[in-house]
């Protein structure tokens, strides 16, 4: 596999987050190419770069950051920060359907990963981080060949009364679910939300817990939890 030539350092790293913070203009298209490679070392940049896009992404021609794009080791990166900027760039709807076409244009000609971490040397080798994101990844790393479960925005976008949309796949939920229902006896759907990360709408995570055959309701709306309906109990 082709990589950078030299990974970033914490000096480099913390120029361009001033950068990326005094910017009133978007930067050019040949650093914000640079940038997203150096993000899969440090979750942060890639958090002020899905902010980037998303407040600058009119300014940038999408034909200039696509040729500089294609000319980096991993350019299905970008892929992932501008999938996560159309969800937590705070975009409004009517401008959602131009920004995936600029998107589009952008990712011209860029094959997905295979199958890779998306950040790398944060996690341990072979332990359970890693077999958390091959198992949790969420659609806009798998979209692009990634593994990686890291909603890439500022906390307050993060917070599970803000999260409108469903991010995690059917499968993963259900894993995680099944899961849940083998070692706890009752929880709630805050509960059930918290163990994807949040990264579950309310509306579906109660169309989850009522569907699943081991479960029952009990209460209504705030203070409704769900309990096993059969198992040993183990906490």
């Amino acid at each position: 596999m082709k990589g950078l030539e030299q990974i970033p350092t914490e000096e480099q790293l913390s120029r361009v987050y001033h950068q990326l913070q005094s910017l009133k203009v978007a930067a050019t298209s040949e650093e914000i190419a640079l940038w997203t490679q150096w993000a899969r070392f440090d979750p942060r940049l890639a958090e002020q770069l899905v902010q980037h896009f998303s407040l600058y992404w009119r300014e940038i021609s999408p034909v200039m950051l696509n040729d500089s794009v294609l000319k980096q080791p991993w350019p299905a990166i970008v892929g992932v920060l501008l999938d996560q900027a159309s969800v937590f760039g705070g975009l409004p709807t009517v401008e959602l359907k131009l920004f995936r076409s600029w998107s589009a244009c952008v990712m011209s000609g860029v094959d997905p990963a295979l199958n890779e971490q998306f950040f790398m040397g944060l996690r341990s080798f072979a332990g359970k981080a890693m077999l958390d994101d091959a198992q949790g990844a969420i659609k806009s790393y798998r979209r692009w060949g990634f593994l990686g479960r890291e909603y890439l925005a500022n906390k307050a976008v993060q917070k599970l009364s803000k999260q409108p949309r469903t991010l995690v796949p059917a499968s993963v939920r259900r894993a995680k679910l099944d899961e849940l229902i083998r070692l706890c006896p009752r929880f709630t759907a805050r509960d059930y939300r918290e163990s994807l990360g949040g990264g579950v709408s309310l509306r579906q995570a109660e169309l989850d817990l009522r569907a699943h055959p081991r479960l029952r309701a009990v209460g209504k709306t705030r203070a409704r939890v769900y309990l096993r309906k059969r198992g040993r109990e183990t906490c």
